[in-house]
């Protein structure tokens, strides 16, 4: 009996009713990482604001542009070199 009580809470039916779209959550982080690619940095913060507000999902780009940021770095040092001049 109490486990129907808490199955008909509405908070948990909230949350158990609560469809996230994966496809589409993934498509954001590709739309993000080509804006990234493409240095179109203002674009890329806003389409970070709208994934956050849609899919509460503030880690993940924080993960790809940490990610992004290290690839940039290995390119710098490995392929092109440390220039000093």
């Amino acid at each position: 009996m109490a486990a129907l009580l808490i199955l008909l809470s509405n908070p948990l039916g909230f949350r158990i009713n609560l469809v996230k779209a994966p496809g589409m959550a993934n498509l954001f982080v590709l739309g993000f990482v080509a804006l990234l690619a493409k240095k179109k940095y203002l674009w890329a913060g806003a389409l970070a604001a709208v994934y956050v507000w849609t899919y509460n999902g503030w880690l993940v780009f924080w993960v790809v542009a940490a990610a992004w940021c290290v690839a940039l770095l290995f390119d710098a040092v490995l392929v092109h070199g440390l220039r000093r001049g």
